[in-house]
């Protein structure tokens, strides 16, 4: 996916750089950490399609858009509240999970508001 790509792209430029210090650039190491969600969101989604508005649903099927071919393009488009805190409540768990590398990730990480001194 898009993210794994970028991220695959930046660990590149990371080796170049730290491999090649000097350069007329500005350019530092970026640092990063990813949390994936443990649960399926195209699953999560498929729980809730019937909560979707029946004119939404027919516009997705119209469109060629179901439950069964297009879960993860829905979940993209699902708003509901209860979607969304499900959602929230994964993110918190998953988060939680991996509390020890944020602390360390985030203790090690640069101040923000002191990049320009």
């Amino acid at each position: 996916n898009s993210l794994h790509a970028g991220v695959e792209r930046m660990d590149r430029i990371n080796r170049t750089l730290t491999n090649n210090p000097t350069t007329d650039e500005p350019l530092s190491v970026i640092d990063h950490l990813i949390i994936s969600p443990t649960e399926d969101i195209a699953e999560i989604a498929r729980k809730h399609y019937k909560k979707l508005p029946g004119n939404f649903r027919m516009a997705l099927t119209f469109l060629g858009l179901n439950r069964g071919n297009s879960q993860r393009l829905i979940s993209y488009l699902m708003f509901t509240g209860d979607f969304c805190q499900e959602l929230i409540k994964l993110g918190y768990k998953d988060a939680m999970a991996k509390r020890d590398e944020v602390t360390v990730f985030l203790d090690s990480a640069p101040s923000m508001l002191n990049t320009h001194e």
